[in-house]
């Protein structure tokens, strides 16, 4: 149970129909199962102290009191386990039946929550009232939550069956007894749902022991967390569904008033799979989502074209895979405009840093694309710049460094002036994350076309999109460009190879891509992304080289805001990004103190 992490499950269990006594015992052995794997939170099936298959049975007095006094003797078993449980039962209020999950914990029953719309003998479950028996009064509705006074986050809603889709709060319990059928959604429609509102939802469904007099229970039990699938069981399985939940990756708000509960405090075994390339789109779509989004980027960059009365898109192509991806969206943006590929006009530029390599790459490139090249060297114009300034053209400080990209930058401007074209930029959200440009460089375009994506994302959708048929006459010259090490390519190399391995100045962009991830979209710290990462890249990093990364990670993101707070305009494609219109804002002198003074203290320990 910390940084927000809690081990949960939703099982079933082999009932006998109308034996509450004997599903009592089992559901306990259940809970035990769970309790030795850590769970915390629990959820069993609807109806399971009877079983959900009892018809006119439910009405019968002797039924209902023995599914109480099982209830009652359940709570007060599991008391030890120190864990919160839902079970289901029938229990009779005022003349009224309803079909109920009972939430326990600490050896009580905190909660029951009716079915809204039940179907007969059950009645509609009220939104809020008291259940009162023996002395004890208990919330009876289904306009309540659960609220742990230890753990900050975890709050629990109740929705039976289809319920579930009406109700509000961070974790959702869903008890459930559904006949199995081909045709059946519910997985999907569940799936749909936790993705939609940011919850968890643990789903437990009745399976083995229920009466197939008019069908066969699925059985299905899963945990899932944001519209992602954290574990569950397969249909007709007897058996748990374990897995522990991220709280801080589900933003649902909860509805009704508060129960609290309690739960000890305890240090579990960290089990989660953790995935270390959160930005990377899922193998079973990958292709389908490369090409959407090159799509979206291309349709952003053509509406801009005709909206600024350009005639053609201008790209400093430097054989690397940014430019290479803003070279595909280009020639993309041509076609939704009906143009010729040639009105994309490539422009390499070598200077004191470029490399065979790279210039090979990129004049392949172009030539397999169809865009016209041309190639405009730039080592006497930035030369007599130095001379002008001052410097001595040797020492190969921030100054020679920059005055070549900010050449770079001026060349393709004044180009697009001549050509009545728009500057396409090429830096990507990992650059721009850590600072990683030139200041009115290659930091500035008239439409940045990759602001959105990470650099970890454009190497995959650049080896997807060379997969495709339209692509074979530059595939190979894109599949070498992945292959070559990331250089601003400022600084000159032996025999023209590569001088300058970017991943070896600010470090490996895999582990920054991570850090930048869990930090915009969940706003991690330092210790809980490392935690994180430590699973993630298990064998791979260690610690120290972690957190060696991570440090200088929040000082470049920190001291870089002032590039960000002045960005081009670009397309966003993704769920979190760096934009100053609406995607991050933050001021340029915020200081890093309390995530380095984390960093500190994490690499002392």
């Amino acid at each position: 149970m910390k940084d927000g992490f809690i081990t949960v499950g939703a099982g079933n269990f082999a009932i006998r129909a109308g034996d509450p006594a004997y599903n009592g015992g089992a559901a306990l052995a259940a809970l035990r199962r769970g309790a030795e794997q850590g769970v915390k939170v629990m959820v069993l099936p609807r109806l399971c102290l009877t079983g959900a298959t009892l018809g006119d049975l439910y009405r019968q007095e002797a039924l209902l009191a023995a599914a109480w006094d099982a209830l009652l003797r359940l709570a007060a078993n599991a008391k030890s386990l120190d864990l919160l449980a839902v079970v289901g039962l029938p229990v009779r209020q005022g003349g009224r039946l309803y079909d109920c999950a009972a939430a326990i914990g600490g050896g009580e029953v905190l909660w029951l929550c009716p079915r809204r719309e039940a179907q007969a003998p059950f009645s509609p479950g009220p939104e809020t009232g008291v259940f009162s028996r023996g002395g004890s009064s208990i919330p009876l509705g289904w306009g309540y939550h659960l609220a742990c006074l230890e753990l900050s986050g975890l709050e629990l809603g109740i929705g039976l069956e289809e319920d579930v889709f009406e109700t509000q709060a961070p974790v959702l319990l869903n008890p459930a007894a559904a006949f199995f059928s081909v045709e059946d959604r519910t997985m999907a429609d569940l799936n749909g749902f936790s993705h939609r509102c940011g919850a968890a939802l643990l789903r437990a469904g009745a399976g083995e022991g229920e009466s197939t007099t008019n069908g066969v229970m699925d059985g299905r039990c899963a945990v899932l967390e944001a519209g992602e699938s954290l574990n569950r069981t397969g249909v007709f399985e007897t058996g748990l569904a374990v897995a522990q939940l991220d709280l801080e990756r589900v933003s649902s708000s909860s509805r009704g008033e508060a129960i609290p509960f309690s739960l000890g405090i305890a240090e579990t075994q960290f089990t989660r799979t953790v995935n270390p390339s959160p930005f990377l789109l899922p193998q079973d779509r990958a292709k389908e989502l490369a090409q959407t989004i090159l799509s979206a980027q291309a349709k952003g960059l053509a509406h801009r074209m005709e909206r600024a009365f350009s005639r053609r898109a201008v790209i400093g192509i430097s054989g690397g895979v940014d430019s290479t991806l803003a070279l595909l969206v280009a020639v993309r943006a041509m076609e939704l405009l009906g143009w010729d590929s040639q009105e994309v006009l490539a422009v390499t530029m070598p200077c004191f840093g470029t490399s065979n390599r790279t210039y090979q790459n990129a004049q392949a490139l172009c030539r397999g694309l169809g865009v016209e090249l041309r190639e405009i060297p730039l080592g006497e114009a930035v030369a007599g710049h130095l001379r002008d300034i001052g410097h001595d053209g040797v020492t190969q400080d921030a100054a020679y460094e920059n005055a070549q990209a900010r050449e770079r930058t001026q060349v393709l401007m004044d180009l697009a002036n001549m050509e009545g074209g728009l500057v396409v930029g090429t830096g990507d959200l990992s650059e721009l994350a850590l600072g990683w440009a030139t200041y009115n460089g290659d930091h500035m375009s008239m439409y940045g076309v990759n602001a959105n994506l990470p650099k970890t994302l454009i190497r995959q959708m650049l080896l997807l999109l060379a997969q495709e048929p339209a692509y074979a006459p530059a595939a190979e010259a894109i599949r070498d460009i992945v292959d070559t090490p990331v250089s601003p390519e400022l600084l000159p190399g032996a025999d023209g190879e590569i001088g300058q391995i970017t991943e070896e100045v600010v470090g490996p962009y895999e582990l920054h891509d991570f850090f930048l991830y869990h930090c915009l979209k969940y706003g991690s710290g330092p210790r809980k992304i490392l935690r994180l990462a430590e699973r993630a890249f298990h064998g791979r990093y260690e610690k120290d080289t972690i957190l060696r990364w991570m440090e200088l990670f929040y000082k470049r993101f920190f001291a870089a805001q002032f590039k960000r707070s002045c960005l081009p305009d670009g397309p966003g494609v993704y769920g979190v990004g760096l934009s100053p219109r609406g995607q991050w804002v933050m001021p340029s002198d915020a200081y890093a103190s309390i995530w380095l003074n984390q960093v500190e203290e994490l690499m002392q320990e």
